[in-house]
């Protein structure tokens, strides 16, 4: 029941409108780090986030548990004319026991079923059991 949980969790966050990121008691090169983690580097602290067009971005991150280890990941949607068709990118971010965030999923707004169906199922279950 935990897996289809996740799975739904998952699913209602991808297709919800995201929350900006509360990044309280996150330093500069923390958040730094998360961002890039994102798929969303900051080149300057003027320019803050860039996306993958080199151009500056405002993905907006929520945290939430999606397969419920109790640690949350990032998810990271971003929209502007840099993503083709649906114009929506998406990424999500785990924490490793090390404190380093890394990316385990990305891809267009149009790919989010095909995430939901097969790849955030294999992710939550492989991350469930470890």
């Amino acid at each position: 029941m935990g897996r289809w949980t996740g799975i739904g969790a998952l699913a209602a966050v991808l297709w919800a409108s995201p929350l900006i990121a509360q990044s309280a008691g996150m330093t500069r090169e923390q958040a730094k780090a998360l961002y890039g983690a994102g798929g969303f580097p900051v080149v300057t602290d003027a320019v803050g986030p860039t996306n993958r067009c080199g151009k500056p971005a405002r993905p907006r991150i929520t945290f939430v548990d999606m397969n419920v280890d109790g640690r949350k990941e990032a998810l990271f949607i971003d929209t502007g004319d840099c993503y083709q068709q649906e114009k929506r990118w998406y990424a999500v971010a785990t924490q490793g026991a090390d404190g380093r965030w890394r990316r385990v999923l990305e891809g267009e707004d149009r790919s989010l079923h095909r995430v939901r169906q097969s790849t955030a199922g294999s992710f939550l279950t492989r991350r469930a059991a470890a």
